[in-house]
């Protein structure tokens, strides 16, 4: 049995920290440098199996030095990429991170990986029926038959919706859970009552919908009713990879049978000590180090910063053959 199940097309981010963003012909060091697999539901799927749960992930990636430290990543988690297919002479995605002390923010530069996707073929029924739960992101129609066969068999699937884009309605009806970015919220509803608006959002065809609102927390609803959640006081480094990590902790949540409000709570935790360290994994906290965080507000740094040294030089740790 896998608890969590994911399906996406994993990339490289090479992150830098910088005092602030360069100006025109301005050049600096940088404060920190990191090496690190990304992708939504890849970076996902390493938190849900940080916090203990057996996950697997399907996809593609180029074989290529950046698609083997993918790989090599999410194996050295412990997640099963048997369904992580490498396409010969193709370029895995690679994204340049830039985030800022001076604003707290980030720009990200990317080279989309030419990999084919998964044929449609290789979206196996008798595998998706032993997930807990099925986590997806971007709509293709590999996704949608995923889904579609975890709906078929009582798999409940977890939506990130990052980003709204055109395709994205098809996924619906299949969707048990939506955790959605505010950019998707202001998109759907440029105004009103934030717990009708929820509701609105569960008509489509999911029983719980979750929108995220940055360092303002997140709010849902579900058949118990409407909650908020409030973000987590911590002192942050880097928020790349914060929404990926809580989806995945959520879907670590579900398969371990908590609710909706139990949940978003743990899931909060796990993302605000993510964003004490940088990049999307290196900060990623384990189930114990959560709780820890959750009792006492202290949050157990030596295995966060273990990981921290370990990236800064992951390409020569993790990309060999």
């Amino acid at each position: 049995m896998i608890d969590v199940m994911g399906f996406d097309n994993p990339c490289m981010d090479f992150l830098c920290n910088l005092p602030h963003m360069p100006r025109p012909n301005e050049g600096m060091y940088m404060k920190g440098q990191s090496w690190q697999g990304g992708g939504q539901v890849a970076t996902g799927i390493v938190a849900a199996a940080r916090l203990g749960a057996t996950t697997a992930l399907c996809g593609t990636v180029g074989d290529d030095i950046f698609g083997r430290f993918c790989r090599n990543d999410l194996a050295r988690h412990g997640v099963d990429v048997s369904g992580l297919k490498m396409q010969n002479g193709c370029q895995t995605g690679l994204s340049l991170v830039l985030s800022d002390e001076e604003t707290g923010g980030r720009s990200i530069l990317m080279r989309q990986g030419d990999a084919p996707g998964l044929p449609l073929e290789e979206v196996k029924a008798d595998r998706i029926r032993q997930a807990k739960v099925l986590h997806v992101a971007w709509v293709d129609d590999v996704v949608l038959k995923a889904a579609r066969i975890a709906k078929e068999n009582g798999v409940p699937v977890l939506l990130d919706a990052d980003n709204y884009h055109s395709r994205l309605e098809e996924i619906f009806p299949y969707v048990d859970v939506v955790i959605a970015s505010k950019f998707v919220y202001d998109h759907y509803f440029p105004s009103g009552d934030e717990e009708k608006n929820l509701e609105t959002t569960l008509s489509w065809g999911p029983s719980v919908a979750i929108y995220t609102l940055g360092d303002q927390g997140c709010m849902g609803l579900w058949e118990k009713g409407f909650f908020r959640q409030e973000a987590f006081p911590v002192q942050v480094v880097d928020t790349v990879g914060a929404g990926d990590v809580f989806h995945g902790a959520y879907a670590c949540c579900m398969a371990r049978g908590m609710t909706p409000v139990e949940a978003a709570r743990f899931a909060s935790a796990v993302s605000a000590i993510k964003c004490t360290r940088i990049g999307g994994r290196a900060g990623i906290p384990t189930w114990e180090t959560t709780k820890y965080f959750l009792e006492t507000g202290e949050i157990l740094g030596k295995e966060l910063d273990e990981r921290v040294d370990f990236y800064a030089r992951g390409l020569e740790y993790v990309a060999e053959k």
